[in-house]
């Protein structure tokens, strides 16, 4: 039994990081927080979990486009009351799930959010260099076409904004 356990490790540290992730699960949208990127699932055994949208920072509601962001996040998984799944990316240092939601229809809230202008990439919590060059390239298309927030003069990212008031 000791051999067994000595030789699954070492097939787990040769596998790498990547294959050490969370599950993946699914739930529905009950709550919203803040400006959209917080969010309360119940899950399927009516469990309430907290989440963070992995990679992103919404407006703060005192924000320009703050509540504009927490409306389509409304419009986008808790009207529909269509189950949407959770890919965990990783958990901050307070054990919150930071995540990547994959809506009903295949596309995912943290992408579409971006491409609407309604969120910043957040450099504190997007830490996989793939992940995040994908959410940068969605941010600078959004700042391209003036989506949202980036239709302003020099918005403030909510990190920035919240140490100014």
């Amino acid at each position: 039994m000791r051999l067994f356990a000595i030789a699954a490790l070492v097939l787990l540290l040769q596998l790498g990081p990547a294959t050490l992730s969370w599950a993946d699960w699914q739930g529905k949208v009950v709550e919203v927080h803040g400006g959209g990127d917080i969010l309360i699932i119940q899950t399927d055994d009516n469990r309430n979990i907290t989440l963070r949208l992995y990679g992103i920072d919404c407006p703060e509601p005192s924000q320009p486009f703050g509540a504009e962001a927490a409306h389509m996040v409304q419009e986008l998984v808790v009207k529909p009351a269509e189950p949407i799944t959770v890919l965990e990316e990783r958990r901050d240092s307070t054990g919150r799930v930071l995540a990547t939601v994959v809506l009903h229809d295949g596309t995912t809230l943290n992408d579409r959010l971006l491409l609407a202008g309604m969120a910043w990439v957040y450099p504190d919590n997007c830490v996989s260099a793939q992940a995040c060059q994908g959410l940068i390239q969605l941010e600078n298309r959004a700042r391209q076409l003036r989506r949202g927030l980036w239709a302003g003069e020099n918005p403030v990212p909510p990190w920035q904004w919240q140490g100014s008031q």
